[in-house]
């Protein structure tokens, strides 16, 4: 389960570095696409959190931490 968060966690990293990158450059609806696909991967990690043990949940919880400012910069293009 660790593992699967793990990759999620990367995938949401990546879609929205995509997705912020796409915006700068002036594609707002392939940035829309990508945000979607980032705010999916990072709601995935938050709904299987809970279920995961304290020691399992920790290192979880600090990508987590790590992640939240890239992904509340995504609001800027669900606005648009």
């Amino acid at each position: 389960m660790v593992d699967f968060l793990d990759v999620q966690l990367a995938l949401a990293s990546t879609f929205a570095e995509m997705a912020l990158d796409s915006f700068a450059a002036g594609q707002v609806y392939k940035a829309r696409k990508t945000a979607a696909a980032a705010r999916e991967a990072y709601g995935t990690v938050r709904k299987v959190l809970p279920k995961l043990t304290v020691q399992q949940r920790e290192p979880i919880e600090a990508k987590l931490a790590m992640l939240d400012p890239l992904i509340e910069q995504l609001a800027t293009i669900r606005q648009l």
